[in-house]
């Protein structure tokens, strides 16, 4: 029987908050829509879990992580999470670009690596390595167009390292 929070500062930091479930189905259900930018599907992301704003969790101290990161790190690599499964489940679109030389400053799939980094070189033979219909087949036979598996893995993406924080650690007794 559990008589408290397994931690007050989480309960303080979500109370009255939770993921948009409305937002997120629209989300899933326009994810491979030419006109659904990555700026747009950012903010919605912003926007649809307010979880997010818990890897900056402080209670007084600092919002490290267990695995040695910072949680604004932690923070970027989740939103790097969820930029992969824009780019993956448009890779009949701008994906292929954008999942494997990411965006511009407009917030565009970048179409060749140009001069971005050392890697340049790395991403381009990645690029024309890949075997983009596995990859394909992969996404497709995981989610496919079904609303729900992507809606679910959305919210997996989002939540999945917030127990890194160390603030937000539930304590048992």
């Amino acid at each position: 029987l559990m008589t408290a929070e397994p931690n007050a500062q989480l309960a303080r930091q979500m109370l009255g908050r939770q993921a948009d479930s409305r937002l997120v189905a629209e989300m899933a259900r326009r994810i491979r829509d030419p006109g659904y930018d990555l700026r747009n599907y950012f903010e919605d992301c912003i926007a649809a879990f307010p979880e997010l704003e818990l890897f900056h969790a402080t209670d007084g101290g600092d919002a490290g992580t267990f695995c040695g990161r910072s949680g604004d790190v932690e923070y970027q690599r989740t939103i790097g999470a969820l930029f992969s499964v824009y780019w993956l489940l448009r890779l009949d679109l701008d994906g292929k670009y954008g999942f494997t030389f990411g965006c511009d400053s407009s917030w565009r799939a970048r179409p060749s690596p140009g001069n971005i980094g050392n890697d340049a070189a790395k991403k381009q033979v990645f690029f024309t390595d890949v075997d983009w219909c596995v990859l394909r087949d992969v996404v497709d036979r995981a989610l496919g167009n079904d609303p729900v598996r992507i809606e679910a893995m959305l919210c997996l993406t989002a939540f999945h390292d917030i127990m890194k924080v160390r603030s937000l650690i539930p304590t048992v007794s």
